[in-house]
């Protein structure tokens, strides 16, 4: 009865936390100095240990499974997994920027012995560019650190005041973490734009050593691009700083990760958040096999819409936390996706070629048909063997790839893969075959446009077969209405349309000379021809993108396998 009286207070587990937070925000990082941050980071390290057992209490984990908790839950485990990961890519820096600093020092040490000036400037040059990756990457964390920090949904008047109390701990918890890992990224950033600049300055000003920050990346750059005297203290204190980082981030990383089953244990299983953002993508490439436009419109949009999506899986899922990829190591499909992919890139390759070649042999055809049109005869007899004689070879090998994404579809879909009733794995399983089905339903439209027309035949004569083939996808929810008036490029169509009508003229010509009805056939003829070279342009373009980022996705499973 005494207790019914009482005042609700909040969890007294939080005083911990509170003891942690107050720690950290005594650390004053604004200095930018390295020894502020590493202090800040090892004082995180504390923070997340104490987070740790906060979350491993029972009466902890009974609030935060209320219904009321739910969307707050929603919104940690969201922070936690962009922490994750900006942690997980800052430790990656610091290898790299290791290996960098260790590969100049080696240099500098053989300069000293015996000459050696080539090798130490292709060694600077290569920190000088890793440096300006560097600062891009930064920049992209601290703008990932920013979404964390303002996403944060007010708290409910009528929630209970101990849930209320650990929201507050949680979320004070996530801004201190988001401040030192943004100060952090600061450090490695630098103050200067990039080197050159910074060459610039000390140029114009010599050499101002009354600066009170002491950053020593900032250091080893000027010492880099002005005097090489000192390189080597400046490498040592470099080094001396990197270890500090490297030591504090993956203790960090690992308290981070703690943290996160932790809080998982009161909520379901779920994806990581790219899985949803892969997911829409998919949706909308899907959309355009139940369109109605027109086929050159279709294959851009399609090629676009899967760029987009490898891109999302190279640089989201694939480089995402440690407990994704281990769920994809366990799927059972690594050696599968590594083959499926490797599959894709040869017909995209495939695909690029094939058009080159056509935009190559239309191109031979217009000058045949300039040469006709300023000559006294007209004969296109040669051109046009020629010109057919290289579509027949461009189709062969398109049937080939045809046949290649179809076999590499199949292959994936009818993998076994090791999960149980493990959600997130299998919706990870779900997101590879998806994408499987969707390169393939792509790649084949692509292969349908380029095989199409059958050759020079009138329009009604034309077999539009190409559509067929990709048809045969509905099966796999991709719906195609309205596929009986063909699929193919119809600017070839109208050209080769246009060639035969000149073609059947000339047959009809008595005399060889060019008669005004050639000329102007001629020369619509040149302006179809041109629409197509345009057309197969813009085709490459849009291979080459997608041939990009599908190595760039390759080449993060492989990643994922070797480490």
């Amino acid at each position: 009865l005494r207790s019914i009286s009482l005042p609700s207070k909040s969890h007294p587990s939080t005083t911990g936390i509170e003891e942690a937070l107050s720690k950290v925000k005594a650390i004053n990082t604004t200095t930018g100095s390295s020894e502020s941050i590493l202090m800040a980071l090892a004082s995180l390290e504390e923070l997340y240990s104490c987070t740790e057992e906060f979350l491993k209490i029972g009466s902890t984990q009974r609030v935060m499974s209320s219904s009321d908790a739910s969307e707050f839950m929603e919104e940690m485990l969201d922070g936690s997994l962009r922490l994750m990961d900006t942690c997980s890519v800052s430790r990656d820096l610091m290898v790299e920027t290791h290996e960098h600093v260790r590969g100049v020092q080696s240099c500098v040490r053989r300069k000293k012995i015996a000459g050696g000036n080539d090798q130490l400037d292709v060694a600077i040059s290569g920190y000088v560019g890793f440096r300006k990756n560097m600062r891009k990457e930064a920049k992209k964390l601290i703008g990932s650190l920013k979404k964390i920090d303002g996403g944060s949904c007010p708290c409910s008047g009528q929630q209970d005041e101990s849930l209320v109390a650990v929201i507050d701990a949680m979320r004070r918890e996530v801004s201190v973490s988001v401040s030192v890992l943004k100060s952090f990224l600061e450090f490695l950033s630098g103050r200067q734009s990039n080197i050159k600049t910074k060459l610039t300055s000390v140029l114009m000003k010599k050499k101002d050593l009354r600066e009170e920050t002491k950053n020593e990346l900032e250091s080893l750059d000027s010492a880099i691009c002005c005097s090489r005297d000192d390189l080597q203290n400046k490498l040592e204190e470099v080094e001396l700083s990197i270890d500090g980082f490297e030591k504090h981030l993956e203790g960090l990383f690992r308290r981070l990760h703690k943290a996160y089953k932790s809080r998982c244990v009161s909520l379901p299983v779920r994806s990581h958040p790219s899985v949803g953002r892969i997911q829409e993508v998919v949706t909308k490439v899907r959309a355009l096999g139940s369109s109605s436009l027109e086929s050159r419109t279709m294959v851009r949009d399609g090629l676009s819409g899967l760029t987009e999506l490898y891109r999302c899986l190279s640089e989201d899922l694939f480089k995402s936390s440690s407990e994704t990829q281990q769920a994809l190591l366990n799927s059972g499909l690594m050696d599968k996706l590594l083959e499926v992919s490797l599959k894709y890139l040869e017909v995209c390759g495939g695909a690029k070629d094939s058009a080159s070649r056509i935009k190559k042999s239309v191109v031979e055809l217009q000058s045949a048909l300039r040469r006709s049109k300023k000559g006294g005869e007209f004969s296109l007899e040669n051109d046009m063997d020629a010109y057919m004689a290289s579509r027949k070879e461009n189709k062969k090998e398109i049937k080939k790839y045809m046949v290649m994404s179809k076999e590499t579809d199949a292959c994936l879909e009818s993998s076994v893969w090791r999960g149980g009733d493990d959600q997130e794995m299998s919706s990870l399983v779900r997101v590879m075959q998806e994408t499987s089905v969707v390169t393939c339903f792509v790649l084949r439209t692509v292969l349908s446009f380029l095989s199409s027309p059958k050759g020079l035949k009138s329009k009604s004569q034309h077999q539009h077969k190409g559509w067929g083939i990709v048809m045969k996808l509905v099966k796999k929810g991709i719906d195609h209405h309205n596929h009986e008036k063909g699929f193919s490029c119809l600017e070839l169509e109208a050209m080769e349309t246009e060639i035969e009508k000149l073609v059947t003229r000339e047959d009809q010509e008595e005399e060889k000379e060019i008669s005004e009805e050639i000329s102007e056939r001629i020369q619509c003829s040149l302006v179809r021809s041109k629409e197509v070279e345009a057309a197969m342009e813009e085709l490459e373009e849009g291979l080459e993108g997608l041939f990009k980022v599908m190595i760039q996705a390759r080449v993060s499973l492989l990643n994922i396998l070797s480490t």
